[in-house]
């Protein structure tokens, strides 16, 4: 999956991500804005990738490839991040696709069966070794949305996606409680959210926006 994910964010991909946003400038610029998708996050996360890329994995640096952790400190980009980056890219490429061919892409049908050697080729190389933060907090707030952090990964709530937040003041928007795991509360502006809302607000369009 690493290896893919390098390939297809590397820039100098004639078919890779940034390529297709090249192409079709003011349709992901589009597309960004109504989704609340960051370039800029994508592109720290492709500037990590490659750092990764060039002293563990493609390219193999003497020091990098005895303290992988380190490389990935470096690189300045934890797996949680990683998660969300390849998630906007992925949003982002699907919906273009929609705008481009007229057409949905059918994610394949995923069985598990790698799962655990997955998890023991993550634990060899330590990635586990980085520090989870405890307790949820917003730690971004954008004109656009905010920077949700929790035990899960860090997650973006788009203003378009939660309308309640953005006329907000920004001192509602900080005062967030977890008052069960993986439910949230604002009791200043007496908004309640689970993560399974927050992860997929289009498949929740009544609760996210009168939340």
């Amino acid at each position: 999956m690493f290896s893919h994910a390098v390939k297809v964010l590397n820039p100098r991909e004639k078919a890779g991500f940034w390529y297709l946003v090249r192409q079709h400038p003011a349709e992901s610029a589009r597309i960004c804005a109504q989704h609340a998708i960051l370039l800029g996050y994508v592109r720290s996360i492709t500037k990590g990738l490659l750092l990764i890329r060039n002293k563990t994995l493609f390219h193999l640096d003497a020091k990098g490839v005895v303290a992988p952790s380190k490389i990935w400190k470096e690189a300045g980009i934890t797996v949680r991040q990683l998660d969300d980056g390849l998630d906007a890219s992925f949003r982002l490429l699907c919906k273009l696709r929609k705008r481009i061919k007229g057409e949905e892409y059918e994610l394949p049908d995923y069985d598990g069966e790698d799962a655990t050697r997955i998890l023991m080729l993550a634990d060899h190389a330590d990635l586990f070794n980085h520090p989870l933060e405890h307790g949820v907090a917003v730690s971004y707030v954008t004109e656009y949305g905010f920077w949700l952090r929790t035990p899960e990964g860090d997650r973006f709530l788009a203003f378009a996606n939660f309308p309640r937040f953005r006329d907000a003041p920004v001192r509602h928007i900080l005062h967030v409680e977890e008052v069960t795991p993986g439910h949230y509360h604002w009791p200043d502006l007496d908004v309640d959210l689970s993560l399974q809302i927050i992860r997929n607000p289009e498949r929740f369009p009544l609760v996210s926006k009168q939340t």
